[in-house]
């Protein structure tokens, strides 16, 4: 009778044990933080200018360079301060504790969530803050090598990342489950951002900048730009890309029909509140013009910056865009007028 009772009490231990872990688990995927999107810009316009900035609070967090590989970095824009996101003076940023480190491999662009951002590297997603990091999803995201760069982008619930096999893995980083697997694809070389997960459907560019889309249930593949796209986004329900030998900006229906231009020549390019800003040029020039590409609006020009734009970054909740060097070694902001630009130089 004793016998039978201990080895009631073992079930029972065991099966406590059990139920506590399936719903750690489960508040483990529920305490992964949801990306968030406003819809006064672009949907993946930042991502698609490299996603290397991020606005948290009255905050800018962005990577640059520093004398060693480059960190993230806090800006606070009302006091016009400039200093690493670690609170540690004595932090020399190279450890993964550190909020200010970001990977010894390449990382994926920076998307929003609620006080803060996420990022991925080949084994590991991130939320950073100000001042703050956690893991919050580890899993195998990609090899490194593959793409020369960025190998990986995290799409709503997913991430996407290139294999040396030629394939396209989709796997939902909260579940570590790969929910599919597209053939037939090679990387585009053309930057990073170039995956978006809107409405339902999937969009990435692959081989030579083919841009193609699917609902993730059947596995078909629809091609949306034969190729050559890049920098792609949506705004207010319509796909806007770049031609990656033109640089001219078209605007098309979510199904790529009804393609036209609207910009003739963008090497950067983001939209916020019925407004295109981009860079002609690598070099300092921004202007800004309505959807339809008329009303330009000369922003900045040759003279007031003496560093090439790498990116045009833009937010919901300020009248000013960000943009980043073509070396990442400093940050700009200028009224979305044209007035009022302000400069922060990365230095450890």
């Amino acid at each position: 009778m004793r016998k039978y009772k201990i080895v009631r009490i073992v079930l029972i231990v065991f099966a406590l044990s059990l139920l506590c872990l399936s719903s750690c688990r489960k508040a483990e995927q529920t305490d992964i933080p949801q990306q968030v999107y406003s819809k006064g810009t672009a949907f993946n316009g930042n991502q698609s200018n490299g996603g290397r900035c991020q606005k948290v609070g009255d905050y800018l967090i962005t990577i640059g360079n520093s004398d060693t590989h480059p960190i993230f970095y806090s800006i606070d824009t009302v006091n016009d301060f400039c200093a690493p996101n670690c609170s540690d003076p004595t932090c020399q940023h190279t450890s993964y504790k550190c909020p200010a480190f970001i990977s010894n491999t390449s990382q994926s662009p920076m998307v929003p969530v609620q006080d803060g951002f996420l990022v991925a590297d080949a084994n590991s997603v991130y939320k950073f803050g100000l001042e703050s990091k956690e893991m919050v999803a580890s899993g195998s995201y990609g090899e490194l090598g593959i793409t020369n760069g960025i190998n990986n982008n995290l799409a709503g619930d997913f991430i996407t990342y290139f294999t040396e096999e030629k394939t396209l893995e989709v796997k939902n980083y909260k579940t570590d489950e790969i929910v599919a697997t597209f053939e037939d694809c090679e990387p585009s070389r053309y930057g990073a951002g170039n995956v978006l997960y809107y409405d339902g459907y999937l969009y990435f560019c692959r081989n030579d900048a083919q841009l193609v889309r699917t609902n993730l249930q059947d596995g078909n593949l629809e091609v949306i730009v034969p190729s050559k796209a890049t920098s792609i986004m949506i705004y207010e329900d319509q796909l806007y890309y770049a031609n990656t030998t033109s640089k001219q900006v078209f605007r098309a229906e979510l199904d790529g029909s009804n393609a036209q231009k609207v910009v003739d020549r963008a090497m950067f390019f983001n939209i916020k509140d019925g407004r295109i800003y981009y860079s002609p040029e690598a070099g300092p020039e921004i202007f800004s013009c309505d959807l339809n590409g008329r009303d330009i609006v000369q922003l900045t020009k040759y003279g007031d910056f003496p560093d090439g734009v790498g990116g045009i970054y833009l937010f919901d909740d300020c009248d000013y865009l960000a943009f980043t060097t073509y070396n990442f070694s400093k940050l700009y902001t200028v009224d979305l007028n044209g007035e009022g630009w302000k400069v922060y130089t990365f230095e450890q």
